[in-house]
C-alpha cells in the first residue's frame, strides 16, 4: 500500500465515525454501479434516510451521467444538490411519488436506491421504469413488501 490509499480523518470526527466512511461509499458503489449498473442518461431516484449512504448515492450517480432524483427529509434538500441531486423530493409529502413521476415524464426510473424498507420497498418498485432496477441497502423498517406491479 502507498500513502495515496491514505487520509486523515476529518477532526469533527470521532476514530470508529470515520472508520466507517469507507463501507458506507462501497455499499452505494456497489449498488449503483456493480448491481445496477448505472450509465449516463439513466434516471436515479435514491430514497434515502440520514445515514452513511445518504452522501455517496447522489455523488455516484451522478458521476456516472444520470440524472438524480433524491426522496428525503424537506430540510436536506440544499445539502443533497450540492452532493449532485438534480431534484430533492420530500419523501414526508403525500403526493412524493407523484413527484416522482412528474419528474420523470410518468416514465418512472432505471435505478431506484432505497435504503428504508418496509412500506418503502413496494414503493420503490413501483417508482421503477419497466426493466429498471430496484436496489435495497438495510431494512431500517423491516421486509414488508406490498406493490401493484408484483401481486
Amino acid at each position: 500500500m502507498t500513502a495515496l490509499w491514505f487520509d486523515k480523518a476529518p477532526a469533527s470526527l470521532e476514530p470508529w465515525q470515520a472508520a466507517t466512511l469507507p463501507v458506507a461509499g462501497l455499499t452505494a458503489g456497489s449498488a449503483l454501479v456493480e448491481s445496477a449498473a448505472v450509465r449516463a442518461g439513466d434516471t436515479v431516484v435514491l430514497i434515502l434516510s440520514t445515514g452513511g449512504v445518504a452522501p455517496f448515492g447522489p455523488q455516484i450517480a451522478k458521476a456516472n451521467g444520470a440524472e438524480v432524483i433524491v426522496c428525503g427529509q424537506p430540510d436536506n434538500g440544499a445539502w443533497v444538490r450540492a452532493l449532485g441531486a438534480d431534484h430533492s423530493v420530500d419523501a414526508g409529502a403525500d403526493d412524493w411519488m407523484e413527484a416522482v413521476y412528474r419528474i420523470t415524464g410518468d416514465r418512472g426510473a432505471d435505478i431506484v436506491l432505497e435504503v428504508i424498507g418496509g412500506a418503502h420497498l413496494g414503493q420503490s418498485v413501483d417508482l421503477a421504469a419497466g426493466g429498471g432496477h430496484v436496489c435495497q441497502i438495510g431494512a431500517l423498517d423491516g421486509f414488508e413488501f406490498s406493490s401493484p406491479k408484483c401481486p
